[in-house]
């Protein structure tokens, strides 16, 4: 029987995290964030098992600290996933982006594991650099989407679980339920905000802002920029932005009606190596709910 109650709000956080992720595979479905959404539900599953080890060996194992220390790199992956989620490429992301990361960042559990290393993972300089470097380029993706407090939330959670395994945070306990409480709230969050494709007038425009929303803003800058060059080069009257077609020249208004075949043709040429046309469509045949 589990009798610390602070063990016990983690699992029961935890297992609300699992909960409310567990039926979300459909909302990648025409996508390639399949990969990405397999490490999410990977990452949860790690931080109940971190949380059920703590609860059954003790808050000051150094073993806990370990596993959570573990749970807290896993939970990096998903967010590195979503860039390199195009085709082809996501088929090889996890070998030669993904799981040469999570091995580098692992280093200093390795470490407590060698004869005479440390009880708890080294937080040094390097550890900490390669931690918000990958935190920026993952969270740092989703700022500007209706998940940006959901992935701020998100890198919360990691970082507080991450400096809980420090020698020097005594237990860990107190920032360890902060960060399963702030795990939960973003999934909550992310659920509740997932189904809501953007409004638009225009078609094309809901499918472009649910394209920054699903994959973020770096892939939204870099389709962005292809989509404005093939307008320059065939003279269309309007340009794309992340959130949707402006008048190229700002004194004269887009004939969007007339360039409409043309960003039709464009764009899907484009989001084929990240979205099935039956995902595209699904959002040219809404009308807009504003």
């Amino acid at each position: 029987m589990i009798a610390n109650p602070i063990c016990v709000l983690n699992l029961l956080a935890l297992g609300g995290v699992l909960w409310v992720l567990a039926p979300t595979r459909r909302v990648t479905d025409g996508t390639t964030l399949g990969t990405a959404w397999r490490w999410m539900l990977g990452a949860a599953v790690a931080w109940f098992a971190a949380a059920l080890f703590e609860a059954l060996a003790g808050p000051v194992a150094p073993a806990t600290a370990h596993a959570w220390y573990a749970a807290s790199v896993l939970a990096l992956c998903p967010w590195i996933a979503v860039l390199g989620a195009r085709r082809p490429v996501v088929r090889v992301w996890n070998w030669f982006v993904l799981a040469p990361l999570a091995a580098v960042l692992m280093w200093p559990v390795a470490v407590c594991w060698m004869p005479r290393g440390p009880t708890h993972p080294p937080l040094e300089t390097p550890t900490l650099i390669g931690f918000g470097v990958v935190s920026v380029m993952g969270f740092g993706n989703y700022l500007g989407t209706r998940f940006a407090l959901s992935a701020a939330l998100s890198a919360a959670a990691v970082w507080m679980a991450l400096m809980s395994t420090s020698r020097g945070a005594g237990s860990g306990e107190g920032l360890r339920s902060l960060a399963c409480l702030a795990l939960l709230a973003a999934a909550m969050l992310a659920v509740r905000r997932a189904p809501r494709v953007p409004t638009a007038a225009f078609a094309w425009d809901r499918v472009w802002r649910d394209v920054r929303d699903t994959f973020g803003m770096v892939w939204a800058n870099r389709l962005t920029e292809r989509v404005n060059a093939q307008a320059a080069r065939d003279g269309w009257t309007s340009r794309l932005t992340p959130d949707g077609f402006v008048a190229a020249d700002p004194a004269r208004p887009a004939d969007l009606e007339r360039d409409l075949p043309r960003i039709d043709h464009t764009s899907r040429w484009l989001l084929q190596r990240f979205v099935d046309d039956a995902w595209i469509d699904a959002r040219l045949s809404r009308g807009d709910d504003a």
